[in-house]
């Protein structure tokens, strides 16, 4: 009976140190997994680049990689920036202020994707030189075929993407 017990107490503590070898060996892999957006500094120097020229002198200097698609607005943008040992993190965060764009970051991997703004609704009224209303008058949302028209009074109400589009 001794034996019995002896038997499965060490079966018990050989599965406890195997379970336990995984558990660590998992939990050690996440802190081997590349860099860090926040850790990691760089140094760039570009003006009247291309986003796609942009993220290519990013690449070339750390690990990580982008995904886009082409078609999404703010690629085709020019931009100019100059950043002295900073962040990916800071520098990303710089460009999407600029052109509108959002950075997701999984493991070396950045995914690249058009910030969505919430609806902003705005209203107004249209005179004309003499300070008479306009009825008719086309309200255009800019960068977009969002539109909408005056009022007999002149008065208008659309909703647009963000403050970039007044």
């Amino acid at each position: 009976m001794n034996t019995k017990l002896q038997f499965f107490f060490n079966k018990y503590i050989k599965m406890k140190n195997l379970y336990l070898s995984i558990l660590l060996f998992f939990s050690f892999q996440g802190f081997a997994t590349g860099q860090s957006a926040r850790e990691s500094q760089i140094s760039l120097n570009l003006k009247d680049a291309s986003i796609t020229e942009f993220f290519k002198a990013i690449e070339q200097k750390t690990n990580f990689t982008f995904i886009f698609d082409e078609k999404v607005s703010g690629i085709s943008q020019r931009v100019s920036i100059y950043a002295e040992k900073e962040s990916i993190e800071g520098i990303l965060s710089k460009i999407g202020q600029k052109t509108g764009l959002s950075f997701r970051k999984l493991n070396n991997t950045i995914t690249v994707t058009k910030n969505i703004h919430m609806q902003t609704s705005l209203s107004g009224r249209v005179f004309d030189e003499s300070g008479m209303p306009m009825p008719g008058v086309t309200i255009l949302e800019k960068g977009t075929k969002n539109s909408t028209l005056s009022d007999m009074e002149g008065n208008f109400r659309i909703s647009v993407s963000g403050p970039s589009s007044v």
